[in-house]
């Protein structure tokens, strides 16, 4: 490649399964931890580098938005040569930095779908240089400065500086042949990334400070593919740490490590966890690897391509988009005990999402087939991820290397059905991971009967300070919208909401449901209720089902023209006393009319339910909100895709109509089905499901 010749750029690096027993003599004044190399002195340096007011973590994560520029050089010896046929520069070019072409998604495909479209890559790729040297695995640190010589002629370097701080944002050395972490042949390298310090000299002005090691191909000889790519990136562009267990506890052959119940705190649920890959998607099937994992939430707010949303109050119907295809109401942050360092982060993960990444489960029972008889669904749902930032002031690239290096891991999931006290009895493959270290289903969902993280589940929602008082529950079903209840222990009675079931010949008796969180337990409650203005009476609950769901009936005969109002009244044990608002309905001739007035809950909107509903081409979606405040709605599908925003701006206070004629954004009329309508006021959300008949 000629000087200011552009070509596309390959990125490509091979992540480490697991710790790899390293020969070499490193340079001087250089470590090596896992797949990292770095400077002795920076771990020595995190103190001085660390603000009193962050943590390691948050002060060496870099933002990544704009563009990255890159580097790759192709290098292979004469008794070691790379497919030069088959596994061309421009091949590599179409798999890393082509966009929308390659059928299974190129690096920079996956850069933008996982900052949804605020990060990209550009760059080139190189001829294959061919060493005047014979190939010594144990040269492998002196690779890059040699090719890096030999580029030179060709190469204006000074083209991937794209902040123009004199340094190659991003460097690759492309060795023929394989890697050892999955080869395990001995004369194979390991793949690795240099994250900063090698302070490779050019001649176009600028240095190459850090780039990766990895493999032109797989050990069968097919094209490697993005997935080991990824991981080494969010090493060099981010300085993303690794989230797997550095330690040498886990026995590599039997993946058991007794009195150690979890090297991969994270499973596959990251491009940083184990193996820094996602081991599904680093080789499902022949061919290059599909469908990569995509970095997990706690990574992707750090470099700027999510806001998480805070919870600091109870609130019912907390909404939850598909984090791998929104960058908004995709992430919430819950603090714990008033900690700034140590949080759970929820995240919706949807294996059915219709981006090109992330597709693939942290299920380990779908590649060991030889001991899950039968098919296993993808796991889908709500990831819970325990985070202490403290943790990466110990040893910054050690930030989960847990017991006994540490306290307790910086990052770890969650795991939704494990229960340290229950060990595995060879029966029921397809929820614990074999053998023993984590569990199939990590996911939070309905449909697995996984719907709550309280204080009283296993696990439970206890810091690593003591008890948090923090109650998740009415998880839903997984899919691109899901939705939870969020409550704070302490916190007055929460009524989560408040339904009466229709009654087609108008007459009544009425039946009412609410459901009520309170972790106090209510001792009194009562639905109050009249009949045309002429007094509220108090009825008691007809039944209770478990803690939450509280059933009444307003007992009357109802005639045209009738009004009849009533709200709940709730007491716990702690004497909080709450009401809920005032609902009202009316008889009309063309059947009931329902509303809804504030009558004092700390509420900013209601939204009204839709109606008609199902809808045969258009429907009337009503809301009413109690000041002026800026709100938005938004049509969805099954998928969370964004269909069509029917208003986005300041509104008055007051009842406000929108129509929905079942068209999208371009005009197209959309399919029948379930779509969601997503009501946003002031940083809260409600979703009301719509079904629409053509």
């Amino acid at each position: 490649m000629m000087k200011n010749e552009r070509y596309i750029l390959v990125f490509t690096a091979l992540l480490v399964m697991t710790q790899p027993v390293v020969t070499q003599k490193l340079p001087e004044g250089f470590t090596r931890r896992g797949d990292v190399i770095l400077p002795l002195q920076r771990e020595m340096e995190i103190e001085t580098l660390r603000h009193p007011d962050s943590s390691a973590l948050q002060t060496r994560v870099k933002q990544l938005q704009g563009q990255a520029g890159g580097i790759v050089i192709c290098f292979q010896w004469q008794n070691r040569m790379a497919d030069t046929i088959s596994h061309t520069p421009q091949d590599y070019a179409q798999i890393f930095f082509s966009t929308g072409i390659y059928p299974t998604g190129s690096l920079n495909d996956y850069f933008l779908e996982n900052s949804c479209g605020s990060f990209s890559i550009y760059g080139d790729v190189t001829q294959w240089y061919t060493s005047p040297y014979n190939y010594n695995i144990s040269g492998q640190y002196g690779w890059m400065e040699q090719a890096v010589q030999m580029a030179d002629p060709d190469v204006d370097f000074s083209q991937y500086d794209s902040d123009n701080d004199g340094i190659v944002d991003i460097a690759y050395l492309l060795h023929a042949g394989p890697a050892g972490e999955e080869t395990m042949d001995p004369n194979d390298p390991w793949s690795w990334a240099w994250t900063g310090g090698a302070g490779i000299p050019t001649n176009d002005g600028v240095i190459i400070d850090a780039y990766t090691l990895q493999p032109e191909e797989h050990g069968d000889g097919s094209i490697m593919g993005i997935a080991v790519t990824r991981h080494e990136s969010g090493h060099i562009l981010a300085q993303f740490p690794d989230l797997y267990d550095y330690d040498d506890k886990l026995d590599t052959t039997t993946y058991y490590t007794p009195n150690d119940w979890n090297d991969h705190p994270v499973q596959d649920w990251c491009a940083m966890g184990y193996g820094g890959y996602g081991l599904f998607s680093y080789r499902y099937g022949p061919g290059p690897a599909e469908h990569p994992t995509h970095y997990c939430g706690l990574f992707k707010t750090m470099v700027g391509w999510n806001d998480p949303i805070i919870l600091e109050q109870s609130q019912p119907g907390v909404t939850v988009f598909s984090i791998e295809t929104h960058d908004s109401a995709s992430l919430y942050k819950i603090p714990i005990n008033g900690s700034e360092w140590e949080y759970f982060l929820v995240e919706n993960r949807h294996s059915q999402h219709p981006g090109l990444f992330d597709h693939i489960d942290s299920d380990y029972s779908a590649f060991f087939t030889f001991f899950t008889p039968g098919p296993n669904p993808l796991d889908s749902g709500l990831i819970i991820t325990h985070v202490d930032e403290a943790m990466s002031n110990y040893s910054y690239w050690g930030f989960n290397d847990g017991t006994p290096s540490k306290p307790h891991y910086g990052g770890a999931i969650e795991d939704a059905g494990y229960d340290p006290q229950t060990p595995w009895d060879s029966t029921e493959y397809a929820e614990f991971w074999y053998p023993y270290e984590c569990q199939v289903g990590a996911a939070f969902s309905l449909e697995d009967g996984q719907i709550s993280f309280t204080p009283r589940t296993t696990p439970d929602t206890d810091g690593y300070t003591g008890y948090s008082g923090i109650w998740i529950t009415n998880i839903s079903r997984s899919g691109g919208v899901m939705t939870f209840d969020f409550y704070w222990e302490g916190d007055p009675p929460v009524f989560a909401h408040v339904f009466r079931w229709p009654d087609t010949i108008f007459t009544g008796p009425y039946g009412v449901e609410a459901l009520i969180l309170d972790t106090f337990g209510i001792i009194t409650d009562s639905l109050y209720y009249q009949i045309n203005n002429t007094g509220f009476i108090p009825v008691a609950h007809d039944s209770v089902e478990g803690d939450t769901q509280y059933w009444y009936s307003i007992p009357y005969t109802a005639s045209l023209g009738d009004s009849i109002e009533y709200y709940i009244a709730a007491t716990d044990s702690a004497m909080n006393r709450q009401t809920s608002g005032l609902y009202a309905f009316r008889i009309a001739e063309t059947g009931i009319e329902d509303s809804y007035t504030d009558i004092g809950v700390d509420k900013h909107f209601y939204f009204y339910p839709i109606s008609p509903n199902p809808a045969i081409r258009q429907t009337d979606i009503q809301y009413n909100l109690t000041k002026a405040s800026n709100a938005s709605l938004r049509i969805y599908n099954s998928l969370g895709v964004h269909i069509k925003t029917l208003t986005d701006g300041y509104h008055d206070a007051g009842v406000h109509h929108r129509y929905w004629d079942g068209k999208d954004k371009q005009g197209r009329a959309v399919a029948s089905g379930i779509y969601f309508c997503r009501l946003e006021v002031g940083g809260r959300s409600q979703v009301h499901r719509l079904i629409l008949l053509k």
